[in-house]
């Protein structure tokens, strides 16, 4: 869910949201796990504090605040700074790089563009527009 909030009746206009979607589960007998449910505001601002909740069998459980969540495989801060989300990819291809060198000493050139096609290059294209 995603809201833009100014005020204080807009926060409470995302807590009606939160509780409508908890409702929405219900109804069609779905288990919604709370805790990966959390709460990152994104802004070059200070932003209003707001707490948001939802009700789970009687029990009120408070969204955990973040400053990052990964969302479809890319990571996205408060700042809408991408550059955890670049140095976790450069490091995952790192890694297949060294799996490769480590594990295929010798070997020729069409097996190793194979081999960097398969394994390292997904992740260094992977949401490439960021």
């Amino acid at each position: 869910m995603y809201k833009s909030i100014v005020t204080d009746d807009d926060a409470n206009s995302s807590q009606r949201v939160v509780s409508r979607i908890t409702e929405w589960y219900n109804t069609w007998l779905l288990k919604n796990n709370v805790n990966k449910c959390k709460v990152v505001s994104y802004s070059t601002k200070e932003n209003i504090d707001s707490n948001y909740y939802i009700t789970d069998e009687n029990t009120d459980y408070i969204l955990e605040k973040v400053d990052s969540v990964k969302d479809l495989g890319v990571i996205l801060d408060s700042r809408l700074n991408f550059r955890h989300h670049m140095q976790n990819k450069v490091n995952k291809a790192y890694s297949m790089m060294g799996i490769i060198k480590r594990n295929f000493i010798s070997m020729d050139m069409h097996t190793f563009v194979l081999l960097y096609k398969s394994l390292v290059r997904k992740h260094i294209e992977c949401a490439v527009s960021v």
